[in-house]
């Protein structure tokens, strides 16, 4: 997940690939089979939670999957 090239080579499914950043918190990435971007989650569980406490997810955004143009 850490480039372009690596998140291409991610088939598509239904639950986002995800790493571990610190405990408790992932980073993850989902690729839809519909669209040519993926999108970036991120998901934590409370600091002090109990164990079996579900984790909380949020969107971050799209992926920078698409290589762009930029005009000079």
């Amino acid at each position: 997940m850490e480039n372009r090239t690596a998140r291409a080579e991610l088939k598509p499914r239904k639950e986002s690939y995800w790493s571990k950043i610190s405990p408790g918190c992932l980073i993850g990435y989902y690729r839809a089979r519909t669209t040519p971007t993926g999108t970036w989650f991120a998901k934590f569980r409370p600091v002090g939670a109990a164990p079996g406490v579900t984790f909380k997810a949020e969107k971050l955004g799209a992926a920078d999957d698409q290589m762009r143009q930029f005009l000079i």
